[in-house]
């Protein structure tokens, strides 16, 4: 039940974030890191098949792989990385 609701508010929150991102500035350092660090920790200890199912079966995830962070900056780079691990 809590995986089902942390998932809602972070899918909710997702366009909020990505509206966030789009600010140069915060395509790299401390926001960007930040949202794929928690991006990941979230989807690795989801254990509910229903959460993952809701999770991944909307464009949200598409659109953050998708999405153009600064790959210039080395830690947004291996934390992007990071999140691609966790989700295949």
């Amino acid at each position: 039940m809590f995986n089902n609701f942390l998932v809602c508010i972070v899918l909710a929150r997702t366009a909020l974030f990505l509206r966030i991102l789009s600010n140069s500035s915060n395509r790299r350092g401390g926001v960007a890191q930040q949202f794929l660090q928690t991006l990941s920790i979230m989807i690795q200890n989801i254990r509910s098949e229903e959460a993952l199912f809701y999770l991944f079966s909307n464009n949200h995830i598409n659109n953050l792989i998708s999405y153009r962070f600064d790959f210039e900056d080395e830690e947004i780079l291996a934390f992007y990385i990071s999140f691609l691990r966790t989700i295949r």
